[in-house]
């Protein structure tokens, strides 16, 4: 059965390139078919995911940045 995808927005915490995952400031673990994925990303940034369930992992198809707005204070 193919998982429907999904999309989560969010600001990435903290990238691990050992398990190839990244984590979400929500605590959202997912994890990356390909480290080349988050090339340009930092923490902090704010992203859309694009992923589906595959058994306990959350699996990214797509990251995209989000453009920040920089009129006023956040």
């Amino acid at each position: 059965s193919t998982a429907m995808a999904e999309t989560t927005g969010g600001t990435i915490n903290h990238f691990d390139g050992g398990s190839q995952t990244i984590t979400m400031n929500s605590g959202k673990l997912f994890s990356l078919p390909s480290w080349d994925m988050v090339y340009g990303f930092s923490a902090g940034d704010q992203v859309v995911v694009t992923w589906a369930s595959d058994g306990a992992n959350s699996i990214v198809s797509k990251l995209v940045k989000v453009p920040q707005s920089n009129s006023g204070e956040s």
